[in-house]
């Protein structure tokens, strides 16, 4: 089962073309404001925003809060299919908002080709995103 999941599978496809999908753990997880808001906080968001592109994928249960970080980020953010929508889902427009991926991630490495080639478009794809973030959420 883990071999098929989101963070897994890109972890994966990054051992296989480690020049052109650049994809790490975690090494820990700050645990601390737990007490404050009940949400882990996974990595630092000043280090994301410095990424040109950045992935969406599901959690180990489906389910992921990332994508409502990484909107207000102004990077590409390419977002995996998944079964798990939340409310604001309904008003991101694939390859208007953010690159699509298929859940099984096979589309990985010809969506980065896609953003390389089309690097403009992607970029004010991604303005877009970040546009719409603070009107939404």
């Amino acid at each position: 089962w883990f071999e098929a999941h989101g963070r897994t599978a890109a972890f994966a496809r990054s051992l296989v073309a480690p020049a052109e999908v650049d994809v790490d753990w975690y090494t820990t997880i700050d645990t601390t404001p737990l007490a404050a808001d009940g949400l882990p906080h996974f990595g630092n968001m000043s280090d994301h925003a410095r990424r040109k592109y950045l992935l969406s994928l599901e959690g180990h249960s489906f389910w992921s809060f990332r994508l409502r970080q990484l909107a207000f980020l102004g990077s590409a953010v390419f977002h995996q299919d998944s079964p798990c929508h939340e409310f604001w889902h309904v008003l991101l427009r694939p390859y208007e908002h953010y690159l699509p991926l298929a859940r099984d991630l096979t589309d990985l490495r010809t969506q980065l080709r896609y953003a390389r080639r089309h690097d403009s478009s992607v970029q004010r794809m991604a303005a877009r995103l970040s546009r719409l973030a603070p009107r939404i959420l």
